[in-house]
């Protein structure tokens, strides 16, 4: 599904949620009618920098040769942002943001 649909990932960490209290970083595309699919799954001991550029370093492996221009959308995890600025100079980052509740 990835190589079908490459132009927009997203990934996401949630917190300490195994019995191990390891993070659980999830990656999912996106199809052109707006389903997603899970690209990658990966449990991380903690959420710095040494541990997002491990898993997106296999990440950026599982594209193509000729990588396009992908939209990734993330949270505000400042590690995980400059993490996705190095793996992939060539996307364009968007921060997922709750909307404001009137």
């Amino acid at each position: 599904m990835l190589h079908s649909f490459p132009y927009v990932i997203q990934g996401d960490c949630t917190y300490k949620t195994s019995c191990y209290g390891l993070a659980l970083l999830q990656i999912v595309g996106f199809n052109c009618k707006g389903k997603n699919f899970t690209v990658a799954y990966a449990f991380l001991q903690n959420e710095i920098e040494n541990n997002y550029t491990w898993a997106l370093n296999h990440l950026s492996n599982l594209f193509q040769e000729n990588k396009l221009s992908i939209v990734i959308y993330i949270d505000r995890d400042y590690a995980f942002m400059l993490v996705v600025k190095k793996a992939f100079p060539e996307s364009k980052h968007h921060l997922c943001q709750e909307a404001s509740r009137s």
